[in-house]
């Protein structure tokens, strides 16, 4: 039986993200047919080494916060975390590693352990691309360009590409001449009972500038008798909660298992999102999957309105409050409909299905 590695630098239940679970549910269903091992920091409560249900747990660079008080990703920790795994790898032998490309310097450390390890296939998922705008828009026009050129000379390292979504793999196809896999993210099938609906409009994710929550609140200011629930946590949380203190918002604060998220999305009506920028976003098939339409954002950088077929299983909109607002009532008359056709859409997207993709892609490039 093949040993293979996932790396990315959180693991999932202790950080709970769309890279993470999407590792997690893909091993589940391989470890099968490969003894796998994942790694990544370690979180405080953790040790450095455990297995779960025949899984095999690495831990290394201590961390307690991966953000700091912006949102931003701690550089620090992610050359610290790409040091430690060079040496660990040196140490380790795997027959295949996959790992997640972002935030890259692990990609550099891994291509250096395999110099003498020609046995190793070696695998790179990639979420996300980032055009150096959005780098600029993201840091500043110094600390944006540097990132871009590691973005970039980490795709040069990369073999065996794998793309999480297809929105990914058309900008990467633009960037490199290498084959690009498409093996899409995915959920697990969510068995929730139905709820009585309770909220009108659902947000579940990270409380980040870029996400627009402020566009989703503002709402009230149309429709002052919406009931809006906001799931999650971070560093515009705080500021949400005094500049939007109304009776109709619903803040979870960060919610730790699934299924405290499920229940409250089984008592919503539409999920919306209006982020800026996504590589994915499991969450709004797990909304879909529900049976929630959704409402979204058709902006360049947001890959989930590539999941909405639209004025189907939900609508695409600009930020424009009117239009949203617009949006709401449409699906509202027509909720049956809408609401079917997400249930239909998620259906696509189950892992137990793509992770076939993944053993058939792997055991056909690692031979």
């Amino acid at each position: 039986m093949k040993k293979i590695l996932f790396v990315y630098d959180v693991i999932y239940p202790y950080q709970l993200g769309g890279a993470e679970k999407r590792i997690h549910s893909i091993s589940k269903y391989i470890k099968k047919d490969f003894d796998v091992s994942i790694i990544g920091m370690r979180k405080n409560g953790m040790v450095d080494h455990f297995d779960k249900n025949k899984i095999h747990y690495y831990t290394l660079t201590k961390y307690s916060n991966l953000y700091d008080s912006k949102g931003k990703r701690k550089i620090y920790l992610s050359i610290r975390f790409a040091i430690d795994l060079y040496f660990f790898l040196l140490k380790n032998n795997f027959d295949i590693i996959d790992a997640t490309a972002n935030p890259y310097f692990h990609i550099f450390a891994i291509k250096l352990a395999l110099i003498n390890k020609r046995n190793s296939k070696f695998f790179v998922t990639w979420h996300e691309y980032w055009d150096k705008k959005y780098w600029i828009q993201y840091s500043s026009p110094i600390v944006g360009r540097i990132g871009f050129i590691i973005q970039n000379l980490a795709l040069k390292f990369s073999e065996n590409i794998i793309s999480g979504s297809n929105f990914t793999k058309k900008k990467l196809e633009k960037k490199t001449k290498k084959n690009i896999q498409l093996i899409s993210n995915g959920i697990e099938d969510i068995k929730i009972n139905k709820s009585k609906k309770i909220y009108d409009i659902v947000y579940t994710g990270r409380i980040i500038d870029f996400k627009n929550i402020d566009k989703i609140l503002k709402l009230l200011n149309i429709s002052p008798n919406l009931n809006i629930l906001i799931i999650g946590d971070g560093p515009e949380l705080k500021k949400y909660k005094e500049e939007y203190n109304n009776k109709n918002i619903t803040y979870t604060g960060f919610l730790k298992k699934d299924i405290e998220v499920y229940r409250y999305l089984s008592q919503s009506k539409i999920f919306m999102i209006l982020s800026e920028r996504e590589g994915f976003s499991i969450s709004t098939i797990e909304a879909m999957n529900i049976g929630l339409p959704v409402i979204c954002y058709k902006g360049e950088n947001n890959a989930a309105k590539e999941l909405i077929d639209n004025n189907k299983n939900g609508i695409l909109v600009n930020l424009n409050l009117e239009d949203i607002n617009k949006s709401i009532i449409d699906i509202n008359n027509n909720y049956k409909f809408y609401s079917q056709n997400a249930k239909k859409t998620s259906n696509k997207y189950l892992y137990s299905n793509i992770s076939k993709d993944y053993i058939d892609f792997i055991n056909t490039n690692s031979k």
